[in-house]
């Protein structure tokens, strides 16, 4: 059968004996793509009108993607979920949890993140400002060190949004140090919809990334910037995994973090089922979410990333990232692939609204936080 890409003049794909694969924008990421051949797929050209898993369009042309896809099976699997980009903005998923949690709960969750370019936004800064109060901001145009600058006032993060820099965040200062070194956490996580419901899962593996330099030798943005490294480029003594970290401080808790998680998904599921009512087969998205570590332990959910990077920094991260991608194939029984136990693990499940497609417009704003939307 047929893994595919579309685009307006051809349709290449990949066959295997069990399945059909077919894919649009581009293709599929090259880890993934490596595991689908690994269990027996070859580069063919045939008609998609019997595929059994289709990575639509992204962003304004699903909906159209959709429409025109038509399923013909209710087996047919969806590699994608509405909407995952606008999650991955990180002033859209603040939005999320306030809407969902109220905002004192969404500040426990997630630092405080506004969009400085929306006046609405500006005046809520500037009511809960302190000189104690840091912040972070981000031109989404930018990558890495380029697209961020720290500010110790409001109208330092406001003159900045008018260059780009626009999605303004609070800075966690009382970090968890690992050796003297600042870290965020990778969780790899699965969201499936199927059967009517939405389920989250979990992996056990999970990667640690540090800055570059102990804290008290780094100034400015590259004090707090992370960088991902393989195990031997890492100093002696820093846990290159999430269970290597959790065992040498007892203090970091898998509890916390899937209760985050859990949060995170309440507030999102009404949007990654947007337009749902357009293909009723079953689907998924791969994220991964980065945490921070507050100095008592608490997690801070720091951004989710629908498209997380999966290429190896050295053998070690190979295997572990591998693993995870060979179990979120085997999670959604991809036919080919030999047995094998799994890491994902469910922390949730949410049944679907009646009307997904409209779900989200139609969620309330809590009094409190009208200006939410700006």
């Amino acid at each position: 059968m047929v893994l595919g890409r579309h685009n307006r003049s051809t349709r290449v794909g990949y066959t295997a004996a069990a399945m059909k694969l077919f894919y649009a924008n581009g293709p599929i990421h090259r880890p993934f793509r490596t595991q689908m051949e690994a269990a027996g797929m070859k580069e063919t050209r045939d008609f998609l009108d019997d595929w059994d898993l289709y990575f639509p369009d992204y962003g304004t042309k699903y909906e159209d993607d959709m429409r025109a896809l038509l399923p013909a099976r209710i087996d047919q699997w969806i590699g994608g979920l509405p909407h995952s980009f606008w999650i991955s903005n990180k002033a859209n998923l603040w939005i999320a949890l306030v809407r969902e949690h109220t905002r004192p709960v969404a500040a426990t969750i997630m630092p405080e993140t506004w969009r400085v370019s929306r006046p609405p936004q500006r005046k809520r800064l500037l009511d809960i400002w302190t000189p104690a109060l840091k912040l972070i901001s981000k031109n989404p145009r930018l990558q890495r060190r380029q697209g961020l600058k720290l500010f110790d006032t409001p109208q330092q993060a406001f003159a900045a949004g008018d260059d780009g820099f626009i999605i303004t965040q609070r800075l966690i200062t009382d970090q968890l140090l690992v050796s003297g070194y600042r870290f965020h956490a990778r969780m790899y996580l699965m969201v499936v919809i199927e059967g009517q419901k939405l389920s989250a899962w979990v992996h056990r593996i999970a990667k640690v990334i540090y800055t570059l330099k102990p804290a008290h030798e780094a100034t400015g943005v590259d004090a707090w910037l992370t960088r991902s490294r393989g195990s031997h480029e890492l100093p002696k003594g820093l846990p290159f995994t999430w269970e290597a970290l959790k065992a040498q401080h007892p203090i970091l808790d898998q509890q916390q973090v899937d209760e985050t998680l859990c949060k995170m998904i309440q507030a999102t599921s009404p949007k990654l089922q947007a337009a749902w009512g357009l293909a009723c087969n079953p689907a998924f998205q791969f994220f991964g979410v980065d945490f921070l570590f507050g100095a008592d332990g608490t997690p801070w959910l720091l951004e989710c990333n629908k498209g997380p990077d999966m290429s190896a920094k050295c053998a070690r991260d190979a295997a572990m990232k591998k693993d995870v991608i060979r179990d979120s194939l085997t999670l959604i029984d991809i036919p080919g692939l030999p047995p094998w136990p799994g890491g994902f693990r469910r922390i949730i499940t949410l049944p679907l609204t009646e009307q997904p497609q409209t779900a989200f417009e139609a969620l309330p704003l809590h009094t409190e936080d009208a200006d939410v939307s700006g």
